[in-house]
């Protein structure tokens, strides 16, 4: 069943990703994803593991924005994205 914020509304949703760090050649499971739906946090970790030890200097340096459809959907689906902003912190 479709939850609030289903068919033609317009959502507000924000995400802040901090990668985790690497002390002595070891990822630490300290990164961080956040993600808010229409201003309510629904996502808040602290625990995630992005990077290990092989690969310390790795960065987020690409943007997919789909949604997931899982096995696919029957009939064609439409997303509009309007006023994308990217910023080193969260956007007042």
């Amino acid at each position: 069943n479709p939850g609030p914020g289903y068919k033609s509304d317009w959502n507000f949703v924000e995400a802040y990703f901090q990668l985790n760090t690497i002390v002595n050649g070891v990822g630490q499971a300290n990164g961080v994803i956040q993600y808010w739906f229409n201003g309510a946090l629904v996502i808040d970790r602290h625990d995630i593991l992005f990077r290990t030890g092989a690969h310390p200097t790795m960065q987020m340096d690409q943007l997919i924005i789909a949604p997931y459809i899982g096995d696919g959907s029957p009939v064609d689906q439409y997303m509009w994205v309007d006023n994308l902003r990217i910023a080193t912190g969260r956007i007042p």
